[in-house]
């Protein structure tokens, strides 16, 4: 993935307080305060800011309006950052804020910088609860002293931990301890605390766990030698990172176990020219720092770094934004994929009435993890950033005596002396330890005793002793990039293969290139144990060395985790031998052998079943093969495809690489499909794997299972009422969808009244889609009927059991909360159906109703209940009925199936009429707003589905005659074009020469020249001058080349006389005989071949003479905008008096235009319509006057003013073939068609209105669409597709996506680059972007995103780039 920072947007902007400004500054808190969080309801998150002297607002990201605001008026300061809260309550979205009140005019002097408000937020109904407000009676005055107050959700003090000395909290970083990769021991914290404070001259990292009985408890703390502070970030993966005042840039490992380590990580950077600076950890060992430029040109410096390398991966600059300039600070914030940028006004002795504060949106892109691949080729970036400043040691006196004693040992050729003086000096440090800690190894240290004992540049005989190195990689202390000319390379430098296997274990960040090429070394031993004659190779270890087998080396890098994308380059490099690559196919076959010749236990036997020490039934299912080496299964598939990849045209081209490949094709097919085969097994397991995993846990430390506190009192009643303790998992959840053909379904369940269930649905014309076994969990159960109902695929949701008053009956709170219209009528129907069979039904607690365009009914757990339920359903078709009314169909059939039993349908009397069912299925834009559609009556169709309506729906344009000159580009031939003379008419000359008359002419003789004006005919004592591709004189044969004569004399013009021939030709030398390129009748085009702009096809017409040509005629586009709140860039309305919103400019309008007219279309301009139905049907019908097709943008959803569809079904007698699709971008676009004068047809498409949405949908349904009207042939409308290479990872949706990306081409093929942030709205990600990644729907069972390196089809909109 590349590394890029893109332009930043303004999300809000603040006036500053001129006495709240000189407050804050005075006490150093910021102007601005930010802070983000994560929601189930926005992909990008929301934003709380809090203002000084105006209050606390929260922000959605995504359309960048206001969710919530509280203003607090000018008198109120905070200390701290506000924080929000989301949660899904009732009909939306909840938001629950907290505030640090530093002062109020509603706070006495006693309570300032002690009081939090809080404040709940609803949305959706207007209602907020008033203020709480939480006084900290115990707090000190001092908010940084150190001491911490634990609150609940009601602000209520749980446990206050007293600092036991006086020091000054400079930074806190707060995480979920599933986000720590950090913390390496087992523990019930649900989040972990780093405070970074100031103490008695040194700053320490003091670390707290929160459990999740909300107790605090301090682990520990470590000590960092520096002072004088600027900045801080800490990242999950416990990077620390610190900028000093002085420009010093210092980066730390936290390590938490029993005690909290902080280690250097790398050697200290000092940066200059930056003032203000601030700094955010994203991820492992990358930064992002802003800062300040220095005069005279102030600007914004955003810079990405990557600490672990010490390089600039990307940078940007911005101006200042304005009433920002004064001495400006800046505050970085994380914010999930973004970063917010905080710009603020500086202390200042005047502050200035025009002040104000920015919040910024920076999109990055920035890889998953810190690898060299990335860093390589960047070191000279981050030249004009640093300052030469001398270092400090970082080793203390015993360190450095060890160091001085073990090079001198070296030197000396005595290296059993150096082990002995480490193994002595750790000995001595390890004593001045307790029993259980370990000495520590800091970064500087280690590197220094790899190159004392490794001693780098010197040659191969020195004496080396691998007992340092060993205890080295085995305590993990070890980088790669410690040891400059590679760690493997020096490790086989010196023939320790022991310790490189070692190092495949412990060292992380191997290159896969050195990996790789000490592969070679083994497999170049393995080909000459395998000849005949022990033949040396060059540079390969002499026969006797102590190195592994082949199939153990390869093993060991089997198992290594390396990037599959840098791996496949590096055996492009290290191994282009076909002969190599056989060889590690042999053993990677090999081992495929022996697990396809495994038995597969979907149970354990009861031989490997036990108790263990702790009394809990486990399974060692691990089987050791005797003898070998063997890797798992997936390392040893991962790894074959990565060979594969990187060389199957090599090996393709290698005939005995034919044997190799097919056997490992014939062990790869059967394993994929048992992988399939069990992979349905892995949903109704998975709740029994995981409780299992918690009670061996949980064992293991001693501890009672781990559940949470609330259930805790709960335990053994619901554990005796369960039976089954654990493991109990009984709820059965069905999805279903109307189908009328016949489809089986295969029930591998147990459970007797799953099959009875879909027996009768399926007589009845269902289908089961999807059947899930889910645990007694709200949110496991609540989980699946969201996934399933989101999808706008399945019609009909049952789940069968926990319906009632068991303990552990949940069913019905998991899914009411969930309903959007509840179904009394059809629980009552239920109760009513049972209630005639036993009086027990009373019992059962059922809930129905709708979510989105789906039936949920929850039915009873027993196999006569469920019957019972589900024929009540079926009884007069009122399952079908309800379906029917849900998908917006008018339920017309049903009612005539019923007859005169329905009478409030069927009566007719005091003159009405009986209703007859309407055809137009859109809303009447005349009724009222109450009326209109709640769900949308077009059903949700596949991408797939939509493509094949609009091309068997578009028809070709006809067939026109237009003269061959540069405009016919674009057009597509209606005709077979053939030449209707001979190309060349007579024979004419290749070369500039001497036409000639071969027997008539000798090598050094002397000829007279004569020209085509002055002879038309050849005489054998003279020679003709011709030019390239002049025709010959009568009887010439043949040309001889200028260069092949020499001059003799010439007349007073300076013309040619006489000319001596240097060199002999032959017959038809040199010449092009007539109807050699083209004879007459010959087919030149064919019809349906393009005019392309290269140019090729219009000289071939030229080049036969053709002067017009039959082609098929471009189509005209008229593309127009809809929405009262568009403004035209060109001619924008004034602001009305007392207004500050001007409306939103028409992006989508000169976005097509532009896309329209750089394809070669002609563009008529409709303009902008307002939300009326008298100007669509002007603009509709002035668009289909003057153009082919028509493109709209916005109005296609389901608000009162989206009048396009009604517009099109009941002014135009349109016929809309689809108004939803399954995809991301564009779920609303509509295709239509109009009838009209002289019998044409013309398509109408209707694109969302958001950007990027509009853009998208253009490409990937419009383009299509025009070329079939432009005469296409068909397999050849759609944009072309081909693999890419993913860069990042990308999330999956339940819809396909279309993901905004930059293709470049590079030596291993096509690389995609994303744009960063894909909101519908959001038209930047278009910018740049020459294709649409294609990522498939996520499904229920399957990956939740695609990964960097992973090979997907992308479609291209634009021109390739090459690599950067």
């Amino acid at each position: 993935m590349e590394s890029s920072i893109q332009e930043p947007f303004s999300l809000s902007t603040y006036a500053t307080s001129r006495r709240l400004q000189k407050k804050s500054q005075k006490g150093g808190k910021a102007s601005v305060y930010a802070s983000h969080t994560t929601t189930p309801t926005s992909s990008d998150g929301y934003v709380t800011v809090t203002a000084q002297g105006d209050g606390v607002h929260i922000l959605d990201v995504s359309t960048m309006h206001p969710i919530v605001s509280h203003t607090l008026g000018p008198a109120t300061s905070f200390s701290c950052p506000s924080i929000s809260h989301c949660s899904l309550d009732g009909a939306g979205p909840v938001y629950t804020t907290y505030a640090a009140i530093a002062s109020s005019s509603d706070l006495p002097k006693e309570e300032e910088n002690r009081t939090i408000w809080a404040w709940k937020d609803d949305p959706s109904t207007n209602l907020a609860e008033s203020k709480k407000k939480s006084f900290l009676a115990n707090a000190p005055r001092a908010v940084w002293n150190g001491n911490i107050s634990l609150l609940d959700a009601d602000c209520k003090v749980l446990q206050t931990y007293n600092s036991p000395e006086e020091v000054t909290i400079l930074k806190s970083f707060c995480f979920s301890r599933e986000s720590c990769s950090f913390v390496t021991t087992d523990t019930r914290a649900v989040s972990v605390l780093l405070l970074v404070e100031s103490c008695n001259d040194s700053t320490r990292v003091q670390t707290f766990y929160v459990g999740e009985d909300r107790t605090l408890s301090n682990v520990g703390s470590g000590i960092i030698s520096i002072q004088d502070i600027s900045d801080i970030s800490c990242s999950t993966s416990g990077y620390l990172t610190i900028f000093s005042r002085n420009g010093s840039w210092h980066s730390f490992q936290i390590e938490v176990s029993s005690t909290v380590e902080v280690s250097p990580t790398s050697e200290t950077l000092n940066l200059a020219h930056l003032t203000s600076p601030s700094i955010l950890a994203l991820n492992t060992s990358h930064i992002l720092l802003a800062g300040i430029t220095s005069n005279p040109d102030r600007k914004i410096a955003l810079l990405l770094w990557d600490l672990r390398f010490s390089v600039l991966l990307a940078s940007h600059s911005l101006s200042i934004p304005s009433g920002s300039e004064d001495k400006t600070t800046l505050s970085l914030v994380s914010a999930s994929s973004e970063v917010l940028l905080i710009v603020s006004p500086g202390p200042s002795e005047k502050v200035k009435s025009t002040s104000r504060s920015s919040v910024l949106v920076v999109p990055y892109a920035v890889p998953a993890s810190s690898t060299i691949a990335n860093a390589m080729g960047r070191a000279s970036s981050a030249a004009p950033w640093l300052a030469k400043r001398p270092s400090t040691s970082q080793l203390d006196r015993s360190q450095e005596a060890l160091l001085a004693e073990m090079r001198s040992a070296m030197e000396q050729g005595r290296p059993q002396s150096a082990s002995m003086a480490f193994s002595k000096w750790e000995k001595k440090a390890k004593g001045k330890l307790d029993s259980e800690s370990q000495v520590s190894f800091r970064y500087v240290f280690v590197k220094e005793l790899l190159a004392a004992v490794l001693q780098p540049g010197k040659p191969a005989n020195l004496p080396y002793s691998s007992e340092v190195v060993r205890h080295l990689l085995e305590r993990g202390v070890v980088n790669a990039n410690m040891v400059e000319t590679g760690l493997l390379s020096l490790l086989r430098l010196r023939n320790d293969w022991t310790s490189i296997r070692m190092a495949l274990k412990k060292v992380p960040d191997l290159l896969e290139v050195d990996i790789v090429d000490s592969l070679r070394y083994i497999i170049a031993r393995h080909r000459q144990e395998k000849s005949n004659d022990a033949v040396q190779v060059d540079g390969v270890t002499p026969l006797n060395a102590d190195i592994p087998s082949l199939p153990q080396f390869l093993s060991s890098c089997v198992q290594y985790s390396c990037s599959p994308a840098a791996l496949r380059l590096a055996i492009r490099r290290c191994l282009p031998e076909a002969e190599d690559l056989v060889c590690l196919l042999d053993v990677l076959e090999g081992w495929l052998a022996q697990w396809a010749g495994r038995d597969f236990r979907l149970l354990p036997s009861k031989k490997v079943v036990e108790k263990n020490e702790k009394g809990v039934l486990v399974a060692d299912t691990v089987v050791h093969e005797k003898g070998a080496d063997l890797p798992p299964m997936n390392d040893i598939v991962s790894f074959t495809q990565v060979i594969l990849d990187s060389s199957l045209l090599t090996l393709i081209q290698h005939a005995p690489a034919h044997r190799v490949l097919r056997k490992i094709g014939a062990r790869i097919d059967p394993e994929i499909q048992s992988i399939d085969e069990t992979e349905q097994l892995r949903g109704p397991l998975e709740a029994f794997v995981k409780a299992q995993r918690r009670l061996l846990k949980a064992t293991e430390e001693g501890k009672e299972p781990r559940l949470d506190w609330r259930q805790r009192s709960k335990l053994a009643h619901q554990q005796a009422s369960a039976a089954i303790g654990l493991y109990r998992a009984e709820r059965l959840i069905f999805a279903f969808s109307v189908n009328y053909r016949d489809t089986a379904f295969k029930d591998e369940s147990a459970d007797k009244s799953g099959p009875a269930l879909i027996t009768l649905l399926q007589e009845a014309g269902l289908s089961c889609q999807n059947r899930q076994i889910v645990p007694d969990e709200v949110q496991r159960i609540q989980h699946f009927v969201k996934l399933w109902s989101d999808t706008g695929l399945v019609d009909f949701i049952i789940t069968t059991g926990g319906t009632g008053f068991g303990v552990r009956d949940r069913t019905p709170e998991a899914i009411a909360p969930l309903l959007e219209r509840e179904a009394s009528g059809l629980v009552h129907l239920l109760l009513s159906a049972s209630l005639k069979h036993t009086p027990l039904a009373a019992l059962s607690r059922p809930v129905a109703g709708t979510i989105k365009n789906t039936l949920v009914v929850t039915l009873p757990g027993s196999t006569k209940a469920v019957t019972e339920n589900v024929q009540a359903l079926l009884q007069g078709g009122v399952l079908n009925h309800a379906i029917e009314l849900i998908r917006g169909g008018t339920g017309q059939q049903v009612h005539s199936q019923i007859g005169s039993s329905h009478h409030h349908h069927h009566h007719d009397h005091h003159g009405h009429s009986i209703p007859q069912p309407r055809t137009n299925i859109t809303h009447d834009p005349s009724a009222s707003v109450s009326s209109r559609h709640r769900i949308s009556p077009f059903p949700l169709i596949s991408f797939e589905d939509a493509m094949d309506m609009i091309m068997t729906t578009v028809k070709p344009l006809e067939e026109t005659v237009l003269p061959v000159t540069p405009a016919l580009v674009g057009y597509v031939l209606a005709q077979d074009v053939y030449a209707s003379h001979d190309v060349p008419a007579t024979p004419t000359t290749n070369v500039d020469g001497y036409a000639v008359i071969c027997d008539a002419i000798d090598a050094n003789g002397t000829y007279t020249v004569t020209t085509p004006q002055r002879s038309k005919s050849l005489s054998p004592d003279k020679i003709c001058r011709v030019n390239t591709g002049a025709p010959l004189p009568a009887g010439a044969d043949a040309v001889i080349m200028v260069e092949d004569t020499e001059l003799l004399t010439t007349d007073d013009d300076g013309e040619e006389v006489e000319i001596r021939l240097l060199a002999k030709v032959d017959m038809g030398e040199n010449v092009r005989a007539a109807g050699s390129d083209v004879k007459t009748g010959d087919l030149v085009l064919q019809k349906g071949e393009r005019i392309l702009s290269p140019g090729g096809e219009i000289g071939t017409l030229a080049f036969v003479g053709c002067k017009e040509v039959k082609v098929h005629r471009k189509p005209i586009v008229g593309i127009l905008s809809t929405g009262n709140e568009l403004v035209d860039l060109q001619t924008p309305v004034p602001l009305s008096e007392g207004s500050s919103w001007g409306g939103i400019w028409d992006t989508n309008r000169p976005s097509l235009q532009a896309a329209l007219q750089g394809l070669g279309y002609e563009v008529i301009d409709l303009g902008i319509v307002s939300d009326e139905v008298p100007a669509h049907v002007e603009a509709i019908k002035k668009g289909l006057d003057r153009t082919d097709i028509l493109i709209t943008t916005g109005g296609t959803s389901m608000g009162p003013t989206d009048l396009l569809k009604p517009v099109i079904e009941r002014h135009f007698s349109g016929t809309i073939h689809f108004g939803r699709v399954t995809i991301k971008p564009g779920k609303p676009t509509t295709f239509a068609t109009i009838p009209w004068t002289g019998d044409v047809v013309k398509p109408v498409f209707a694109l969302p209105g958001n950007p990027s949405s509009a853009l998208v949908t253009f490409h990937i349904f419009v383009v299509p669409a025009l070329r079939k009207l432009g005469g296409w042939p068909e397999g050849m409308c759609q944009l072309p597709r081909a693999k890419v290479e993913l860069q990042s990872p990308m999330n999956l949706d339940p819809r396909m996506e279309f993901h905004r990306v930059i293709t470049r081409a590079g030596e291993t093929g096509l690389k995609a680059f994303s744009t960063g942030g894909q909101r519908s709205s959001r038209v930047a990600s278009m910018s740049g972007a020459n294709g649409l990644v294609v990522l498939p729907q996520r499904k229920p069972d399957g990956p939740q995103r695609l990964e960097a390196g992973e090979l997907v089809d992308a479609v291209f909109i634009g021109e390739l780039q090459a690599a950067v």
